[in-house]
């Protein structure tokens, strides 16, 4: 019956997020809201934005459903709620930009209002070990926070790229939780994939719509929230980071060297590997289903180890970032080029 449940929740998650994901690009057409080309983008037809808001609307009514449904977990529900203000701040800023400090501010209030909910993150489980930090887990737990709220956003730049991470991750992160519990995270994780498979039919190239900071934003701060839930059904870490590997490579790796050089890190930029491949031919369809096999390679590899030997999680995620970063300087090394044409 579980898998049922499982099943039932990824495709009512499908119907709802495709027919709401529809209804905002109309929206947005008839009032205008497009994002329209510059030199920093990758496609060059004004195009709506703010396509997350279908997602993160079902979202919203599989975890009201679920709290119902899971009364005990109440204060679980009310701690992964921290991502709606994040989707709520990114709305306003995809309707009219928002300083990086308000934007700051609101994920700050949010994840605070997480980690009060969970009652603190003082032990992080690293597989073969936990670390009894205190105040230092907590706050180290707040920076995951912050910087998954930011990592999607920095790495939502071409069509279906942000939506085929979510999906993997997801998907894979719900069979965790399905194999290990908390069995209604894993229902959530699933609704939540098919929630995305829905925004994918308008988004996948040539995108009909963006996602835009709603659902990038949403979706970065939700993954490191439920990865933090993740520890009480005993997922460590380490599991997590692999699945996630793609989008923490590339954009770590991009900012520290931006910061490195001297550049800021809140200015936009096109400096990230998969921008950069993709000016040098690879097609957004291309760059979207390597990523997509990336993940579903070393995230059944971690879902293989969670299941038969935990202790192999952590060679994994060495693994899993070093294939990562040879990806990342392969594109480094590529000549510099100024074509911005937006592929398919």
């Amino acid at each position: 019956m579980t898998l049922l449940y499982a099943l039932v929740a990824a495709a009512l998650g499908f119907a709802l997020s495709a027919l709401l994901t529809g209804g905002v690009v109309r929206r947005a057409k008839r009032a205008g809201a497009l994002d329209l080309p510059n030199e920093r983008s990758s496609h060059r037809t004004p195009t709506p934005r703010g396509g997350g808001l279908g997602f993160v609307l079902t979202c919203t009514a599989l975890l009201a459903l679920l709290a119902l449904l899971d009364r005990g977990g109440f204060r679980l529900w009310l701690a992964l709620a921290g991502a709606f203000p994040v989707a709520w701040g990114g709305w306003l800023d995809d309707r009219r930009s928002l300083s990086p400090r308000l934007r700051l501010a609101v994920q700050a209030a949010a994840a605070l209002w997480t980690l009060l909910c969970l009652g603190g993150v003082p032990v992080l489980d690293w597989g073969p070990s936990r670390w009894n930090l205190g105040l230092g887990g907590t706050m180290a737990a707040a920076l995951a926070l912050l910087w998954g709220t930011n990592l999607f956003n920095f790495m939502d730049g071409i069509d279906g790229f942000a939506g085929i991470e979510g999906a993997s991750v997801f998907l894979l992160g719900g069979a965790a939780f399905l194999l290990r519990g908390p069995v209604p995270l894993g229902f959530l994780c699933l609704g939540l994939t098919g929630a995305l498979g829905g925004f994918l039919l308008w988004n996948w190239p040539p995108a009909q719509i963006f996602m835009g900071d709603v659902g990038s934003g949403f979706l970065g701060f939700l993954f490191a929230a439920v990865a933090l839930a993740g520890q009480l059904g005993g997922i460590p870490i380490p599991f997590w980071m692999v699945l996630g590997t793609g989008f923490f490579v590339d954009a770590t790796a991009t900012l520290l060297l931006r910061v490195g050089t001297g550049n800021s890190p809140v200015q936009p930029h096109r400096e990230h590997a998969y921008q950069r491949l993709a000016r040098h031919g690879l097609s957004h369809r291309t760059l979207s289903l390597a990523l997509g096999s990336f993940n579903a390679l070393w995230g059944l590899a971690a879902l293989a180890a969670l299941a038969l030997a935990p202790q192999a999680l952590m060679p994994l995620w060495g693994a899993s970032w070093s294939a990562a970063l040879a990806v990342w300087v392969l594109a480094r090394c590529l000549p510099p080029t100024t074509d911005g044409t937006r592929r398919v």
